[in-house]
């Protein structure tokens, strides 16, 4: 048994947690129990369906500050995943008759979240069920039948003290690079859906630029779900697009670089978490 009895980072983040500590289970046999999974509840009702007990909103919850406590108390003992070496050691000895309580994660190169590609394809649509969100009442609002959808992705926000503010385009930057992805996907009526944390972005900047431009005021789920049903993503390199390829299997570009022109090569469907974000 692997027990996770705290979550990382924003929601997909702790989504990609929960996925790829399931696929470990899954891998070797085993059951994954997350503590933290009444945090997915409110967004996602496959998931509440399946999960939801006493079990799971009690007693998880009570365990949670339980294992902290201990933990703090160095009472605990815990596989530290955020230990590369410590990682490889844990993949090479895996036995599911072992209770393993998992703590800390690193999205960089870590051998836990980015070494089951192969099971991520194969249970993808397992997890696109269990992550379904419905978005009937408000689809055609945002997704053109006659038109290609793109989705951009305009991190701002926290990204301002991310990574030194590498990522942190302004709308120039935006607009330059969906320029570059319609002339390499040689897109000739698009729809562009641009998702934002920017409350003071400049809509009248890209209206300006673009025919069809729409702005998503949806919730951060329901913004995922319709970036998957688009024919295209591009924005900054962000867990929140790669996960909404991996729902989709939508062709995503992250603008790495400011100067890298965008090109069809390298758009890609992130069918694993294997790229460092």
């Amino acid at each position: 048994m692997f027990i996770a009895f705290r979550s990382y980072g924003n929601h997909t983040n702790q989504m990609y947690q929960f996925v790829q500590g399931d696929i470990l289970a899954k891998k070797i046999g085993t059951k994954y129990v997350p503590f933290y999974i009444s945090h997915f509840f409110p967004y996602f009702p496959n998931l509440k369906k399946k999960y939801k007990s006493f079990t799971t909103t009690v007693i998880y919850p009570f365990l949670t500050f339980t294992f902290k406590v201990l933990n703090k108390l160095h009472l605990l003992k815990v596989q530290d995943i955020s230990d590369l070496e410590l990682c490889k050691k844990l993949t090479q000895s895996l036995d599911a008759k072992k209770t393993v309580i998992l703590d800390k994660w690193d999205f960089k190169g870590n051998e836990i979240l980015f070494n089951n590609e192969d099971l991520l394809k194969e249970y993808q649509d397992y997890y696109k069920d269990l992550f379904f969100v419905d978005i009937s009442d408000i689809k055609d609002k945002y997704i053109s039948n006659d038109k290609t959808n793109i989705a951009v992705h305009i991190r701002r926000g926290d990204y301002i003290g991310h990574c030194g503010g590498k990522y942190y385009y302004d709308d120039e930057i935006y607009c330059t690079k969906i320029d570059e992805l319609l002339k390499a996907m040689k897109v000739k009526n698009p729809q562009i859906i641009i998702f934002t944390n920017d409350s003071e972005i400049n809509k009248d900047f890209y209206h300006s630029k673009y025919e069809n431009v729409i702005f998503s005021n949806e919730q951060w789920q329901k913004d995922q779900q319709i970036m998957a049903n688009c024919q295209y993503i591009i924005g900054a390199p962000s867990t929140f697009t790669m996960w909404a390829s991996y729902m989709g299997n939508v062709p995503t570009y992250h603008i790495w670089e400011k100067l890298e022109k965008v090109s069809k090569d390298k758009f890609m469907i992130f069918t694993t978490y294997h790229q460092e974000v």
